[in-house]
């Protein structure tokens, strides 16, 4: 997703190819693996993850404001 991409060697850990990735594609890409593991596996995954806003006000990954 964008220049985000899920690690090669641990699942949790979200990498940065190339340096391109934005929030917005971590975040996107986080809430695309909690989905899809959520209708594979019928697991509910919990983002440990946080999102600080411009405005300083901070959110987990699923709940980010505007990506939801």
């Amino acid at each position: 997703m964008g220049g985000a991409q899920v690690s090669e060697i641990h699942a949790n850990f979200i990498n940065n190819v190339g340096g391109r990735a934005t929030a917005r594609d971590v975040l996107s890409l986080v809430r695309l693996i909690r989905e899809r593991v959520k209708q594979e596996t019928g697991h509910h995954l919990y983002a440990e993850v946080r999102y600080v806003a411009p405005d300083g006000k901070m959110y987990p990954a699923h709940a980010v404001p505007g990506l939801n």
